[in-house]
């Protein structure tokens, strides 16, 4: 507990002392930065250090302040929307590509334009403004797409003299997070991808037999049930990896087939999506409460009689 490897004590000790397996799942827990002048100005804050101060309730003064969110992933929409709800005068956030290309999950783009936060797409911080240390405004140029890159996607290129400044009072970078592996595994050869994610096999095993990654740290930013996902393979595959048993069988994997009446001459009915009640706007925008609601038992069994019947394509392949 409270142990920082690769400060404390070096993995590579660990791994001498007497451990048979590791599940190494510490998460991208650094925020990259933006990389220009003046970021170091008071008023500049990273996104996930930002929200988790939030968490846990020594966040900086955002009330009545004019607040810019560089990015467009889940932690710029999250950390645009706390502003919001902590009584930012205005809120925006600054993407350097299009609407449509924010890698935030699009009902949180969608709520965030609903609560009044401000888009600007195709535009690139260059410089933090300042006076006496504290911030002022944020330079940006605007971009245009050019050729795709490696990751299929249109390379972000900046218009020549089209410079503008927003002005601000606190910036919010979050273009982005990292996890020092090289220093985690200082002295042990751990093969990693160009982005720094470890490298790991359907099981979640890495280049080092005895070690295996999940989460955030091995596929980069993702879902909490993703990373919960990954446990749960992970301890699987150490479970089979100490015993030497590869073809184990566990008890949540196996699933039942419903037993269910289903006439496949039918005519399909169309049964509407159930949507979630969700607060209203004015309430939500200045607490932090769920937003949308738990199904009632009725909208439950509405959803449910939805079913698509995945199981019959599976029978029908098997006949």
């Amino acid at each position: 507990m409270n142990t920082n490897v690769g400060v404390d004590v070096a993995f590579k000790d660990l791994m001498n002392n007497g451990f048979d397996a590791f599940f190494v799942a510490v998460g991208m827990f650094g925020d990259r930065s933006l990389g220009v002048e003046g970021e170091d100005l008071l008023g500049v804050f990273q996104g996930v250090d930002f929200l988790r101060d939030v968490n846990l309730g020594k966040s900086p003064y955002i009330k009545d302040q004019r607040v810019a969110i560089i990015g467009g992933g889940n932690t710029a929409v999250d950390a645009a929307r706390t502003c919001v709800r902590m009584g930012a005068k205005e809120v925006t956030i600054i993407y350097r590509r299009t609407h449509e290309e924010m890698p935030a999950f699009l009902e949180e783009i969608e709520d965030s334009l609903e609560e009044g936060i401000e888009l600007i797409t195709l535009a690139a911080p260059v410089r933090v403004l300042g006076d006496e240390g504290k911030v002022t405004g944020i330079q940006c140029i605007r971009m245009d797409l050019d050729i795709f890159g490696k990751d299929g996607r249109r390379k972000p290129v900046p218009q020549k003299g089209s410079e503008f400044i927003v002005e601000v009072d606190v910036i919010i970078p979050a273009i982005g997070e990292f996890s020092d592996v090289e220093k985690l595994f200082e002295g042990l050869e751990v093969e990693t991808w160009d982005n720094g994610t470890i490298k790991v096999n359907k099981k979640g095993q890495t280049s080092i037999p005895n070690v295996f990654a999940g989460g955030d740290v091995s596929t980069g930013p993702a879902t909490v049930i993703k990373a919960i996902g990954d446990g749960q393979r992970a301890a699987e595959s150490i479970d089979q990896f100490l015993s030497d048993e590869n073809n184990k069988t566990y008890p949540w994997r196996i699933h039942k087939t419903a037993n269910v009446e289903f006439d496949m001459d039918a005519e399909p009915v169309e049964f509407a999506r159930q949507k979630p009640e969700r607060i209203p706007l004015e309430k939500r925008i200045k607490s932090f409460d769920e937003v949308e609601q738990v199904f009632t038992k009725e909208i439950a069994i509405k959803e449910a009689k939805r079913c698509l019947r995945c199981e019959m394509e599976v029978e029908l392949l098997k006949e």
